[in-house]
């Protein structure tokens, strides 16, 4: 079983391979939905051991512009984090129009063999390990 008490305390923890997951406070401040799941994916699995590591911005169609925000190519699993829930507009993932795009894109992708985890920022600062369990879990399905 992992130690997620590097997540509870408020300071820098020296992670395997010279990672070092930010103090909480910073981690609250500064949420950047790629980089945060990449952070809590090396710092949970510690550095991967005996995980697939995932590719951040994979363009995985071959005509569109569409990227993942993170890949693991093996699996062919992707994890999406839709960021904007709170925020109205046409850019939101919850607008008619963003919404819309994001099924299309989902669509396409499993099309091409892809199956697509999708959360949001809230889910990953609200419940982080339960998240990267999931991840985990599914990739053991493989």
């Amino acid at each position: 079983m992992a130690d997620y008490s590097l997540l509870k305390t408020g300071r820098t923890a020296k992670l395997p391979g010279d990672l070092k997951l930010p103090p909480l406070k910073a981690r609250k401040q500064i949420f950047d939905k790629a980089a945060e799941f990449g952070w809590l994916w090396a710092a949970l699995t510690h550095a991967g051991y005996g995980y697939e590591q995932p590719v951040a911005e994979y363009r995985f169609h071959p005509t569109r512009r569409w990227r993942f925000d993170w890949a693991f190519l093996g699996a062919r699993l992707a994890v999406e984090i839709d960021g904007g829930h709170w925020v109205r507009g046409r850019n939101s993932h919850h607008s008619p129009t963003g919404g819309s795009r994001d099924r299309e894109k989902d669509r396409a992708a499993i099309m091409l063999g892809w199956r697509v985890l999708r959360y949001t920022t809230g889910d990953l600062k609200q419940r982080p390990v339960q998240i990267i369990e999931e991840v985990k879990r599914f990739l053991r399905k493989e």
